[in-house]
């Protein structure tokens, strides 16, 4: 039987595509919020699955050693593209969010409650959405930071990083807990 592991298809993961999968596994690429749900149709056996999906996936799961997406810094791949100044997305702005991740929009959210007050937060719209600013990420982010020019581009692991010196974690590797500890050793050693 084969396992299929989720990877995501950008270019922070593109290493693991172009290498070969572990003995007995093929891999599946999958954005960060169909891993969430292919996880829990049990469509997947292992993946790199955003933290803001974890909750739906309790009890389903076990961590893959410290195995994880995280960023200290700037990384350029999830960016707010805004016509106003991050200080000044407040309650009559409209922001839309990401249809691709539920961990960069809580990220979002988070870091504009701490900018502007959690009572103050602007309006959330669904992507594609006419708006004030929008999140992008992946490499739809990298590309339209370079050609399509934004007033102000915020870029929010950066962000994270200047307001809690600590790095932001967007996914954790998971798998399933009824997979057998050579799976899981194979993929730790693939890893």
């Amino acid at each position: 039987m084969k396992h299929s592991i989720g990877i995501v298809p950008y270019i922070n993961m593109r290493a693991y595509s172009l290498m070969s999968p572990p003995a007995g596994c093929n891999l599946i690429q999958l954005s960060p919020q169909q891993m969430v749900q292919a996880f829990k149709n049990n469509t997947i056996t292992a993946a790199a699955v955003p933290i803001g999906g974890l909750d739906e996936l309790k009890g389903r799961y076990r961590f893959l050693s410290s195995f994880g997406i995280s960023a200290r810094d700037r990384i350029d791949s999830v960016l707010l593209f805004s016509n106003r100044p991050f200080n000044q997305l407040r309650a009559d702005c409209k922001v839309a969010l990401s249809g691709e991740s539920a961990t960069s929009n809580r990220l979002l959210q988070l870091l504009l409650g701490y900018e502007v007050g959690f009572d103050n937060l602007p309006y959330f719209t669904l992507p594609n959405e006419q708006a004030d600013a929008t999140l992008i990420i992946g490499d739809t982010a990298l590309q339209r930071l370079h050609h399509a020019p934004t007033p102000h581009v915020i870029d929010l692991a950066q962000l994270w990083w200047e307001q809690h010196n600590l790095p932001f974690v967007f996914a954790r590797w998971i798998i399933n807990p009824d997979a057998s500890a050579t799976l899981k050793q194979s993929l730790s050693n693939w890893l």
